[in-house]
């Protein structure tokens, strides 16, 4: 005969192992789950000659303040172009021209660094040689988004990007910090480059509690 319910003071602290709860097969959760982790993915956008990688409003919602973007292997089909991060309050019909970035590049042993005010877009990294989609460099990194839905205050970010060469080298690394002079929330999200597309890789999209 099996049971439907056990009583909590039943069941002994270490009644259930690894050898008895199966950790590699499928479990469904219903209510509340807390404390298995502060992220959650909300999306998977995977790039295939791609003009554009957008994430709307089904996906950038009130439910979370600051969402956290992975870059994994983004290859593009020109070498040269920059690629840009923009947001938008109006699910994508406009992109504000009040983004301003610092960005810090350290190139063949070389520091440089620059700033950009009153943008539409903020440049995270270029596609350098070696970086397209015939050889075998790619582009990695993450970007963070801050107080999107905080309409008190002003936006601000940071990515971190690290690019290899052809041959799998390190080769570029790009540190940016961007802020957005707009205190209305933002729900849309997108990814693009100033010539070409986006050749192939993943965008992930993560909720942050």
């Amino acid at each position: 005969m099996s049971k439907t319910q056990i009583p909590t003071n039943g069941i002994a602290d270490d009644a259930v192992g690894n050898t008895k709860l199966d950790l590699t097969a499928s479990y469904a959760f219903t209510g509340t789950i807390t404390g298995a982790s502060q992220f959650t993915l909300l999306s998977t956008q995977t790039a295939d000659s791609d003009s554009t990688i957008n994430f709307n409003n089904t996906l950038i919602t009130s439910t979370y303040e600051h969402y956290m973007f992975v870059l994994n292997n983004l290859r593009f089909s020109v070498d040269g172009a920059d690629i840009y991060y923009s947001s938008s309050a109006d699910n994508g019909s406009s992109f504000p021209s009040s983004h301003s970035w610092i960005r810090l590049n350290i190139y063949d042993g070389t520091f440089r660094n620059n700033l950009e005010t009153s943008q539409s877009s903020v440049t995270i990294f270029g596609s350098v040689d070696g970086t397209n989609a015939n050889n075998s460099g790619a582009n990695t990194g993450i970007i963070h988004l801050f107080n999107g839905n905080g309409t008190n205050t002003y936006k601000g970010g940071f990515s971190t990007m690290m690019q290899a060469n052809q041959s799998g080298n390190a080769n570029i690394i790009r540190d940016v910090k961007f802020a957005l002079n707009d205190t209305a929330d933002v729900n849309y999200v997108r990814f693009s480059c100033s010539s070409g597309n986006i050749a192939d890789g993943t965008i992930k999209l993560y909720g942050v509690s």
